[in-house]
Parts: C-alpha cells; structure tokens; sequence
C-alpha cells in the first residue's frame, strides 16, 4: 500500500533540505553579509542592493539545480541516504522529501532578506516576517491534520514551502518600497535558465 508519511518520515526530510540550506545559502550569505553591512552603515542603498542582487544570484548557480535533482530524484535521493531503510520507509521519506526540498530556494530568499533588514538595524521587521511565516506554516499544520494519513507530512511540507513563498514575497515589497527596482525578473530568468535543464536531465535520469 501507499507509504505513511507520517512525523518519521518528516524529520530526515527536514534534515536533507537544512543541509542544503547550511552548506549553501549560509554559507555564501554569511560571506556576503559584512560588506552588505559595511555598506548600509554608510547609508550606499545602491551597494547594499548590489549585494542583495549578487546574494539571489549566486546561491542559485548550485541551489537551483541542486533543489530540482533532490525534487525530482527524491525516491533515489532517499534509498542513497538512508539506506538502512526499510523499502516502506524510503518511500515515505522520499514523499516528504518531494514536497519540502522546494522550501529551501524561498528559504534562501527569505534569509537573505533578513540579513539586509539587519544590516539596517531592523530587527523587528525580521520578527514580523517570523510571525508571518509560522501562521501560514500553522494553517498548513492544520490542513495537514485534515487530509489522509498518507498524504499528512506531505501536506504539511508544502504548506511550509509556500509560507516561506509568502514571507519572501513579503520581504521583497518592504525592500522594492525602500530601495526601488530589486531586478527581480531577471533574477528569475537566471532561475528558469537553471532549472530547466536540470528538471530535463532529472526527468531523463528518472526514467533509465
């Protein structure tokens, strides 16, 4: 029968996704993070939206295709990782796993927001995005609670990936209001030129 995806299939999604969010995103954010500061403390806009353009774009050259592989390989993904699984196991993780590896990119986003809010002093705007982000992620928990027992966690990934969605999208109007133009459309372009090719050879793989 269908695997049940319950909170032990959950958590070693969790896990894969925070490690590409940790050894990518942290990482090359933290790296950018002292000139972004540097430069809002000298009140240079134009410099701290330079940073902020070059913190969407250059996560993504390894994020994107990375997210995409895990998305459309998860049952793969998941019987490579843990291995030590029980089929019925892997299958859950890798249900969870499809579902919630897509959070990481908007996590990056939201991430990098923070981090120009801070830079400007602005920690409360971060709290209120916080809170915008775990009452969306609580409506999803409940929605989650309504549906199957095998469709739950997925459910419940989701509904975490399209809160970040919404608090990134919200972070993004606060900057455009403050600072202007944030070149969002060609941001996403380099995204699509991404992802694309990798959802084409992710899918090609998938089928060997």
């Amino acid at each position: 029968g269908d695997p049940v995806a319950g909170l032990a299939a959950f958590n070693p999604a969790l896990l894969i996704a925070m490690l590409l969010h940790g050894l990518i995103t942290v990482s090359l954010i933290t790296a950018l993070y002292t000139r972004l500061s540097e430069a809002a403390s000298h009140g240079d806009h134009a410099r701290v939206m330079g940073y902020h353009h070059q913190g969407l774009r250059l996560p993504s050259v390894i994020l994107v295709p990375g997210v995409v592989f895990v998305g459309v390989l998860a049952p793969y993904v998941a019987a490579t990782l843990f291995f030590k699984n029980s089929l019925e196991e892997t299958r859950a993780i890798a249900v969870v796993l499809a579902g919630l590896i897509w959070l990481v990119i908007p996590m990056a986003w939201t991430y990098l927001n923070d981090r120009v809010f801070y830079a400007h002093q602005m920690t409360w705007m971060t709290f209120r995005l916080q809170c915008v982000s775990t009452g969306l992620s609580t409506v999803g928990a409940l929605v989650a609670a309504t549906m199957v027992p095998s469709l739950t966690a997925f459910t419940l990934s989701v509904g975490q990936s399209l809160a970040y969605v919404v608090t990134a999208s919200v972070g993004f109007a606060i900057l455009r209001r403050r600072h202007g133009h944030l070149g969002l459309r060609g941001t996403g372009a380099v995204y699509l030129k991404l992802a694309v090719p990798a959802a084409a050879t992710a899918l090609a793989l998938s089928w060997l």
